[in-house]
């Protein structure tokens, strides 16, 4: 994209000044040719010209008038944009301490999505996220802000009760609800008094975890918990493939490389099972030992470790899961979300014909004391985090996927930090293209040693394969107790369609100097480029064992069949063999490190979580946007001019033929 300034007006303003010169010179020679054809006789003619060159003279002025003045207006309404977002923020403000004021209720509508990472904070995104709201009735929020929510809480005496809605929770990772019930138990002992109490329609595993933390667990009469255990399992194609025509080509380096056998295979193999049913369990086990109440830990394992048990016990209460599970003392109690409300407004006096002022809400909770904190204690040292989650792809359009390009930005902002000490890469990812996860790892080791400063590397969830490449360049590598890591090998996918467009009329022929560049989707491959394709996957294994015995020393003398070859570990497993230094969330190594920095003269210490930015493109029209256009465009129409341009800038996903990527995505949701 061009950065350059373009002046408008100016521009305007010549190209009316030269139009204008060009017409008087037309009517100057209009004129002459007019007296020249008086004087033949034909002035009716020279006449009807000259009222001719005056229309399209006057059209033209009038058009190129218009677009001065609409490039006018946009420049006034850009401007007067940030006078709007200045406005929209105050009258937050007010909104958030009259709601402050008046009631006693903190309401966490945790639904929708709770992401890792921070969401971006641009007005373009934060509209995008209105509009996501109201049109799909769908929403999101981070876990840093439901930690920061519930850290004032802690010290606002004018909440006297919390009430967690979890209904429509639909993502949220291990590690992520393991942080909320951990703000929620600090919270408890800070205030021991303050009633905190859990609601849902159906617990998820996840929402399960936070609802644990929680004084009191409310499920609906008509609900359940979606959950009975863990699993790990994939959908096999061979045959469906085979029956169109189509084979998959697997190149791979590592006999573990279970990501590709759904491809080449109609089952689970057994070595494959062996691996997944150590995980699995291990996984269950972590789960219940996250559940802070031991009591449910035991009731959890107790109720569902028999399912002939279970379905017995379901009978004597006529199928009814929510009575069997009140009656079980997994849940505190069945009520539905009105009748709490109406419990809340007696309790505290509020009206009873608009019970929910009795709430506060999380969202207009949290903007209040956002905007009222500060951070006063002057530092000289700072911590900065910055996000790599999702599959690791080469080219992405979305500013939070994890791409070279958006971990350089955020890299870019860090580097502005001037008394920087630590930097915390915070993953989360199953691994992907093995070209864009070097060049992260790349940039992540440039920047290390440009700015002097360690760099640890905090595992959650899942990082495997592309992702461990990447945290090769880390000093520290931290994972979570639900982590799961690893995966380390390389392999590709092709797929062979020649038989099925033969089938259908398709052919491909001719000439070459190479049997390597003699192929085509529409012939079978030669032989030399499997051997070739076969050498490069080779090559970029050993390239990967060396990265990873370069970076932890306890591995350098090892046999990779005992920590590679495509095989996945959990946190403790792979901390015994080496592939982890230490067990521990995100909040462990800020204190870990805060107190590491104060032992080196450094008492107060910033942490700066680094998320994703606005996008440099159209910003100019995504503020205008953002900030004026909702209020007069219905919002069907404004969605639709945000997609267009959005794919107006989309550029082509180039996906590199190599992968390393984890066999294994864990639901817990």
């Amino acid at each position: 994209m061009n950065k350059e300034t373009v002046d408008y007006t100016k521009l305007s303003d010549s190209i009316i000044s030269q139009s204008n010169q060009q017409n008087n010179t037309s009517f100057e020679k209009n004129a002459t040719q007019a007296n020249t054809s008086n004087n033949g006789h034909h002035s009716g003619f020279c006449k009807a010209l000259l009222a001719v060159g005056s229309a399209i003279t006057f059209i033209r002025n009038l058009v190129l008038n218009t677009l001065f003045i609409i490039i006018l207006l946009l420049a006034i309404i850009g401007i007067k944009a940030c006078d709007s977002l200045v406005e929209e923020n105050a009258d937050l403000q007010k909104v958030a301490t009259v709601s402050k004021k008046s009631a006693p209720v903190l309401f966490l509508n945790l639904s929708g999505t709770i992401s890792d990472a921070p969401e971006p904070s641009d007005g373009y995104s934060r509209l995008a996220k209105e509009l996501e709201k109201n049109l799909n009735n769908t929403s999101s929020t981070d876990v840093l802000s439901v930690e920061r929510a519930l850290k004032y809480a802690s010290k606002d005496n004018s909440v006297r009760e919390i009430f967690i809605d979890l209904s429509n929770l639909y993502s949220v990772t291990f590690s992520s609800a393991s942080r909320i019930a951990e703000a929620v138990t600090n919270l408890k002992k800070i205030r021991p008094s303050l009633t905190v109490t859990s609601y849902s329609n159906s617990y998820t595993k996840g929402a399960f975890i936070i609802a644990n933390a929680c004084d009191k667990i409310v499920l609906h009469p008509l609900g359940n918990l979606n959950f009975k255990g863990m699993s790990l399992s994939n959908i096999y194609l061979k045959d469906a493939l085979e029956n169109f025509g189509i084979k998959p080509l697997v190149i791979k380096a590592g006999s573990y490389k279970s990501a590709v056998e759904p491809l080449t295979s109609n089952s689970m193999s057994d070595e494959v099972k062996e691996e997944y049913t150590g995980i699995v369990n291990g996984l269950w086990e972590e789960y219940l030992s996250e559940l802070p109440n031991k009591n449910e830990r035991n009731k959890l394992s107790a109720l569902f470790s028999n399912e002939q048990k279970y379905l017995d016990l379901l009978a004597k209460f006529d199928g009814d899961e929510a009575k069997l599970l009140n009656e079980c003392q997994v849940v505190d109690y069945l009520k539905d979300k009105i009748t709490i409300t109406h419990e809340y407004a007696k309790k505290y006096a509020v009206n009873k014909t608009n019970p929910s002022k009795v709430y506060v809400m999380y969202d207009d909770y949290l903007k209040y004391h956002d905007s009222k904190s500060s951070n006063k204690k002057k530092t000289t040292a700072t911590v900065a985090v910055i996000y790599g989650i999702g599959t690791i792809t080469d080219h992405s359009d979305n500013k939070e996927a994890f791409t070279p390009a958006n971990i350089k930005d955020q890299l870019k902002k860090a580097e502005k930090i001037k008394d920087l000490k630590t930097l915390i890469f915070y993953i989360n990812s199953g691994g992907g293209s093995v070209t864009a996860s070097e060049s992260i790892r790349a940039m992540i080791n440039d920047f290390k040693y440009r700015k002097n400063v360690k760099v640890i590397v905090s595992m959650n969830s899942i990082a495997a394969s592309g992702a461990y490449w990447i945290s090769t360049a880390a000093d520290t590598i931290y994972a979570t107790h639900d982590t799961i890591t690893g995966s380390i090998g390389v392999f590709a996918v092709i797929p062979d369609v020649h038989v099925f467009l033969n089938d259908h009329g398709v052919y491909h022929d001719g000439v070459s100097t190479s049997e390597f560049e003699n192929y085509s989707i529409a012939k079978k491959m030669p032989e030399e480029n499997r051997v070739l394709y076969a050498y490069q996957i080779m090559s970029t294994y050993k390239k990967f064992l060396t990265l990873v015995k370069h970076s932890k020393y306890k591995l350098r003398l090892k046999d990779p069949k005992d920590f590679a070859e495509g095989r996945i570990f959990l946190a403790n497993d792979a901390r015994k063999l080496g592939l982890v230094d230490n067990i521990g969330n995100i909040n462990q190594i800020l204190v870990k490190e805060k107190k590491l920095l104060a032992r080196r003269k450094h008492p107060n210490v910033n942490v700066v979580h680094i998320g994703a930015g606005d996008d440099n493109g159209m910003s100019l029209i995504k503020t205008i946007l953002s900030s004026k256009a909702y209020t007069f465009i219905p919002n069907e129409y404004l969605k639709l001019t945000l997609d267009v341009i959005k794919s107006a800038k989309d550029k082509p996903n180039i996906q590199k033929g190599m992968m390393a990527i984890s066999p294994v995505s864990v639901d817990f949701n």
